[in-house]
């Protein structure tokens, strides 16, 4: 019986820690990223969950990026925030005085020293009304649209959309297909040796008002496709291959 009073004890001792730990860390966590010449600042907003877990949104106030989701965890002093979405991690420790997190900021391989300061009510940053988002009907073309070879000394690679701009980096035909058809890239075949290797640089403005949502974006990547590359597709059920596209 007693030993059965020992593990009640230790596990609410636990979960007491875990809710502890999870209130301490709930707030607004700010810091700037320098990015080359660029000073970007960055906003985790981060709650406390059922069960004593977590959960933050981040937001890149600079780019008129809107809210990405992100999962949050710790254990002891270290932190770990995912966005999934824009393939960003950024772990760090938090200082004994519970007021900073040091860390490093990654997205594509590429990691930067960033240090994120707890927000109070006089030093938040405002954070940006979201946008409206395209109407469900609009047509799925850019208004303008440039590709352009990737800059080689540029590391990393990114897909994002700032305010209405469309950008990516360092991305390769392949990509591009791979994200624009939703597939993987063993279910694509057909593309040219250089389409898998050659990186681009993608900057466009819809002719739609509004930020597009992710299918609306695929669509208007396929159409730019179409139109630069002259691609196109077939669909197949083979053995290793959904789709088959080709120039």
């Amino acid at each position: 019986m007693k030993t059965l009073l020992r593990w009640v004890v230790a596990l609410t001792l636990l979960l007491t820690a875990g809710a502890a730990s999870a209130q301490s860390l709930a707030g607004n966590w700010q810091g700037t990223l320098q990015a080359g010449q660029r000073a970007l600042r960055i906003i985790f907003v981060v709650s406390a969950a059922e069960g004593g877990a977590l959960r933050g949104v981040m937001y890149l106030i600079d780019q008129g990026v809107q809210g990405i989701p992100a999962t949050v965890t710790s254990q002891g002093t270290a932190v770990r925030m995912v966005a999934a979405g824009a393939n960003i991690t950024f772990e760090g420790s938090v200082s004994p005085d519970g007021n900073s997190i040091n860390g490093n900021f990654t997205q594509g391989g590429n990691a930067i020293s960033l240090v994120l300061q707890r927000a109070t009510k006089d030093t938040a940053w405002a954070i940006p009304e979201p946008p409206k988002p395209m109407a469900a009907d609009a047509p799925l073309t850019f208004e303008v649209a440039t590709i352009k070879l990737s800059n080689p000394d540029q590391p990393g690679k990114l897909f994002t959309v700032q305010g209405r701009q469309v950008r990516t980096i360092n991305t390769t035909l392949s990509d591009l297909i791979v994200f624009s058809y939703d597939l993987q890239q063993k279910q694509i075949a057909g593309v040219p040796d250089w389409g898998e290797s050659q990186k681009f640089d993608l900057t466009g403005q819809p002719e739609a008002p509004g930020v597009p949502s992710i299918p609306q974006l695929r669509g208007m990547i396929r159409q730019l496709l179409t139109d630069r590359f002259k691609l196109a597709a077939r669909h197949s059920f083979g053995e290793s291959c959904w789709s088959d596209l080709c120039s």
